[in-house]
C-alpha cells in the first residue's frame, strides 16, 4: 500500500537494517572463516587452506540462502567448526560474535536515517527491526547501537534466531502476530527496506504499508503498490508535507 495515497501515517514502522539503517560494505566470508581459524579452533590440527576448503559447503549454503526462505545461523556455524576442530581456548560464541561480524563485513550509516527515526518518534510511531542475518539478535542490536539508532526501537529481530528469512511470509507474520496481540492490524504497520524482493513484495501482499528505500534498484515487476524513495531527506519532506511536522 502507498501510504501517501491513504493519507494515514502508520502506527508502527518495522525497519530492515543492512542497506536501510546502514550500508553493508566489504562482505567477505573468507575473512570470517580466517577469524575463526585464528581465534577459535585448534589450528594445530589443520592448515588454513585445509580449513577454508572444508568450509566450502558452508560458504555455498550461505550464498544459496538468497534463493530460499531458510536462514543459516552464526551459532550453528560456531558449533560446527568447534565440534570438528575443537575449541582449545574454550572461547564462548557470544563473546566473539562482534569481532566475527566485523571480520565478515563493515558498515556505513545511511545519511539522515537518525533524522527520520527522530521524526517518527516525535509522531508517536512505534519502531521495530526485522533483519535478514546469520547473526544473533543481540549482535544486530549491537550493530544498530553502533550507529546511534538502537534507542529508537522497541524490539529487534534477526532471522538468524528464527529459522525463516525474508521474503518468507512466516518471518513477517512473526511481527504481525505479535503486534495483533497489542491491538494493531496489518494496515497499521509499515515495513521499510532496500530490497524490492525481500522487503516489499511479501509485506505488501500481507496488507502492510511498504516503503522501498531504493538507491539503485528498479525492479517493480510484481504489480504491487508501495512508496519508493531514494533518500531519507526525500522521505522526511514527503512525510512533513502529508502528515505535518
Amino acid at each position: 500500500m502507498n501510504l501517501l495515497i491513504s493519507k494515514k501515517l502508520p502506527k508502527v514502522f518495522i525497519f530492515d537494517v543492512g542497506g536501510t539503517i546502514f550500508d553493508v560494505i566489504n562482505i567477505n566470508f573468507d575473512n570470517a572463516i580466517i577469524y575463526l581459524y585464528n581465534n577459535v579452533i585448534d589450528n594445530t590440527k589443520v592448515t588454513l587452506d585445509e580449513f577454508k576448503a572444508s568450509m566450502q559447503d558452508i560458504h555455498h549454503a550461505f550464498r544459496d540462502r538468497e534463493l530460499n526462505s531458510f536462514e543459516l545461523s552464526y551459532e550453528y556455524l560456531f558449533n560446527y567448526v568447534t565440534f570438528i576442530y575443537g575449541n582449545p581456548k574454550s572461547v564462548k560464541k557470544e563473546e566473539i560474535e562482534n569481532d566475527f561480524s566485523h571480520a565478515f563485513y563493515q558498515g556505513n550509516p545511511i545519511p539522515n536515517v537518525l533524522d527520520f527515526l527522530e521524526y517518527l518518534k516525535n509522531k508517536g510511531v512505534k519502531l521495530y527491526v526485522l533483519s535478514n542475518s546469520i547473526l544473533t539478535t543481540p549482535q544486530i542490536r549491537r550493530e544498530v547501537e553502533e550507529y546511534g539508532a538502537l534507542k529508537y526501537f522497541i524490539d529487534v529481530v534477526s532471522t538468524g534466531d528464527y529459522i525463516f528469512r525474508k521474503p518468507s511470509e512466516d518471518i513477517f507474520k512473526l511481527y504481525i502476530k505479535k503486534l495483533k496481540l497489542e491491538g494493531f492490524k496489518e494496515s497499521d504497520l509499515c515495513y521499510i527496506g532496500n530490497s524490492f524482493r525481500f522487503d516489499i513484495v511479501t509485506p505488501t501482499r500481507l496488507g502492510m504499508n511498504t516503503i522501498h528505500f531504493a538507491v539503485d534498484e528498479d525492479e517493480d515487476i510484481y504489480n504491487v503498490v508501495y512508496l519508493k524513495i531514494n533518500s531519507y531527506n526525500h522521505l522526511i519532506s514527503l512525510f512533513k508535507e502529508n502528515f505535518g511536522d
